[in-house]
């Protein structure tokens, strides 16, 4: 065929040829460039599903990493919430701790104090001993000096080992009822004063020495007001002789001390004697007590509350004042057929 269009070409003449010839190779080049762009775009879509595979692909990627990041976020977000708490519990351990360790000062600064007051009390109680044994001693001293002084003179009376108080019936004294010096009883003071202010009077003793109390005491029967005038009129009699411008058994150095240490008291029937089986003995209930009474006396008692309250057992101290008559009895009765002096 080809050689029948050439051949008809070549009839055709010269210029006819020509241009079917060019067609020819248009039409080569076009089919050339369909395939070129037919490979091209081939190339192009394929390429395009390389990448678009590539970007699926990390697309994945970042899903996976942004998963991951994700799951790191909620994990450092527990772990700062949990670095949170415990450091708000630290906070709140450590306001307990300070608060613990307030107490704890506050504790052993009263601990401190009450160590302090300890030491002190123990500094007390040491020179309260002291105190109390020197008392103890001078009191035991002074009865025994006056037991003997007593004894030495032959005077009727009746000391109390442990006070050292000195009792005298009435009857030597006063008439009954009355609230005269007898002369005898004149006589018995006259024997009696100098021997027991000698005693308590010296320079030993001076210093110690407190007060000294005359007592007057009657019986249970009668009226207790008429009573109490009648035994505070002895003793008051009794004080009034000694500290007279005319008795002479006293320097006048001793009768100003006594003016200042010595009181004159009546106690009515207020501390009767009782026999064994509980009645009151009126003899003996009608009677004239001397008493001394020795500095710091207060002290001795305060010390026996010390000592208690410390744990100690009851101390009884020998120079404890107190009367020489026996506890009355709760069944005491008073003998009826008796006159008393105040009736």
């Amino acid at each position: 065929r080809m050689i029948s269009r050439r051949k008809r070409t070549h009839q055709g003449g010269e210029g006819g040829g020509h241009w079917i010839c060019f067609s020819d190779l248009m039409s080569s080049l076009v089919m050339v460039f369909i395939m070129v762009m037919l490979f091209s775009m081939y190339q192009y879509y394929d390429m395009f599903d390389t990448k678009t595979e590539e970007l699926l692909k990390q697309s994945q990627l970042l899903d996976s990493k942004q998963a991951e990041l994700d799951s790191a976020q909620a994990e450092l977000t527990a772990a700062e919430k949990n670095l949170a708490l415990k450091e708000a519990l630290a906070l709140a351990q450590q306001s307990t701790l300070d608060e613990l360790k307030a107490q704890l000062a506050a504790q052993q600064s009263e601990l401190d104090l009450a160590q302090s007051a300890l030491n002190s009390a123990l500094a007390n109680l040491d020179d309260q001993t002291t105190k109390l044994n020197a008392l103890v001693g001078v009191r035991s001293k002074i009865i025994a000096e006056l037991s003997d002084a007593l004894a030495s003179a032959n005077l009727e009376a009746n000391i109390d080992e442990e006070t050292g108080d000195i009792t005298f019936s009435s009857g030597i004294y006063f008439d009954f009822g009355s609230a005269e010096l007898k002369p005898e009883g004149m006589s018995s003071l006259n024997e009696f004063i100098p021997l027991y202010f000698n005693v308590l009077l010296t320079d030993e003793y001076r210093n110690y020495l407190s007060e000294v109390v005359i007592e007057g005491h009657a019986d249970t029967n009668g009226d207790y007001m008429t009573n109490l005038d009648l035994s505070q009129r002895r003793a008051y009699a009794v004080l009034s002789y000694l500290l007279s411008d005319g008795y002479p058994y006293l320097t006048s150095a001793q009768k100003e001390t006594l003016r200042s240490i010595t009181t004159a008291n009546g106690r009515s029937y207020s501390n009767p004697v009782y026999r064994e089986d509980g009645t009151v003995d009126m003899d003996a209930s009608r009677r004239v007590e001397f008493k001394f009474r020795l500095k710091d006396t207060e002290m001795i008692s305060e010390m026996k509350k010390l000592l208690e309250t410390m744990g100690q057992e009851y101390i009884t101290i020998g120079g404890q004042d107190g009367g020489a008559a026996a506890s009355p009895a709760p069944d005491a009765t008073v003998e009826p057929d008796m006159p008393g002096e105040g009736e």
